[in-house]
């Protein structure tokens, strides 16, 4: 279960979610207007490069970008 963090500014929501116990993401959705489409972006926890190094959280951010497009 993801956490809604509320709307961040206009058009934007922001979602938190640990993917392990210690690793948290926050997930931003971006609505679509007239200049811009829909967009999603990931923010690992600066802390995360010290539990996985790149390629793991790499691996890691694959999985979790698939799974959420999957749900």
């Amino acid at each position: 279960g993801m956490r809604y963090d509320g709307e961040t500014a206009p058009l934007e929501h922001c979602y938190s979610f640990n993917v392990l116990p210690k690793m948290p993401v926050k997930v931003k959705y971006y609505e679509a207007d007239e200049e811009f489409p829909p967009a999603v972006k990931y923010f690992w926890d600066t802390t995360a490069i010290r539990f996985l190094k790149f390629e793991p959280l790499a691996v890691l951010n694959g999985c979790l970008v698939t799974a959420i497009a999957e749900a």
